[in-house]
C-alpha cells in the first residue's frame, strides 16, 4: 500500500503539475498489480516510470505504508468484498474497523411485508456496489434495531430483482423517499423458500427475536 503527496510550484503548478501527478499514480497503479510488495526496493519501479516527463520544479514524495493485518490476514479490498458477498459481515466489519454499511433511497415495494405484519423499508442496491449475500441479517437502520432480508423473496413469485428489505424493530413511520443507511452486524440465516405465508411469518418472528438478541448484546 502506498501513499503519495505532491507539491507543485512555478512551471509545475496548475494543469502541468496535476498531469505529472496523474502519471505517477498510473505507474503506482501498475505496481499494485505486480508482485512489487515482495520485491526489493531497488528493483521496485518499472522502467516505464522513468519515461515520465516531470515539470522541472514539481516535487513528489512517495511513502511506503506497511500492510495492515487483522487475524493474521492481510487487509485488502478484494478480501473484504469477498467476505461481504459470502454474508460474513461480522468478519468484514472487523477488517473494516466498523460495520459494513449500505445506503439508498427507500422505494415502494409489494407491501407484502405490511400485510404479513412486518412492514419493511426497501432499498434497491446499485449493481456496481458491494452488498451482502442473500440471507437475513441483524442490523442497525435509521438508529433502530432491524432484521434485514437481502435477496429475491423466493416464497413469492414477484419477478423482481435483488432487494434489501429492512424491518425496523419497534418503529412505525413512513420512510418512503428518505435515504436509509443500514449497518450490518451479523448474518442470521440464509434465504429460503417457505411452503406457506404462515410458515414465513413464524420464521420472521424468530428472525426478529434473534436480531434483537444479537444487537442487544
Amino acid at each position: 500500500m502506498t501513499a503519495i503527496s505532491a507539491r507543485a510550484s512555478g512551471e509545475g503548478s496548475g494543469r502541468g503539475g496535476w498531469a505529472a501527478l496523474h502519471a505517477v499514480l498510473m505507474c503506482l497503479s501498475n505496481l499494485s498489480k505486480s508482485s512489487w510488495p515482495n520485491s526489493s526496493r531497488s528493483s521496485a519501479v518499472p522502467a516505464s516510470c522513468s519515461l515520465i516527463k516531470y515539470p522541472i520544479s514539481t516535487t513528489f514524495e512517495t511513502r511506503v505504508v506497511p500492510l495492515v493485518e487483522v487475524e493474521d490476514e492481510t487487509v485488502s479490498s478484494t478480501h473484504i468484498r469477498g467476505l461481504i458477498a459470502a454474508g460474513d459481515v461480522e468478519r468484514a466489519g472487523r477488517f473494516l474497523g466498523a460495520p459494513f454499511m449500505l445506503e439508498g433511497e427507500v422505494v415502494g415495494g409489494d407491501r407484502r411485508g405490511r400485510d404479513l405484519g412486518f412492514p419493511t423499508a426497501n432499498i434497491v442496491p446499485a449493481d456496481h456496489l458491494a452488498h451482502p449475500g442473500h440471507g437475513v441479517y441483524a442490523a442497525w437502520a435509521h438508529g433502530h434495531m432491524a432484521a434485514v432480508n437481502v435477496g429475491v423473496r423466493p416464497t413469492f413469485e414477484t419477478g423482481r430483482g435483488l432487494l434489501v428489505e429492512a424491518y425496523l424493530i419497534d418503529f412505525d413511520a413512513d420512510l418512503y423517499g428518505e435515504v436509509l443507511r443500514i449497518a450490518f452486524a451479523r448474518r442470521l440465516r440464509g434465504e429460503r423458500r417457505f411452503e406457506s405465508a404462515e410458515a414465513l411469518v413464524e420464521q420472521m418472528e424468530r428472525d426478529v427475536e434473534d436480531a434483537r438478541r444479537v444487537l442487544a448484546g
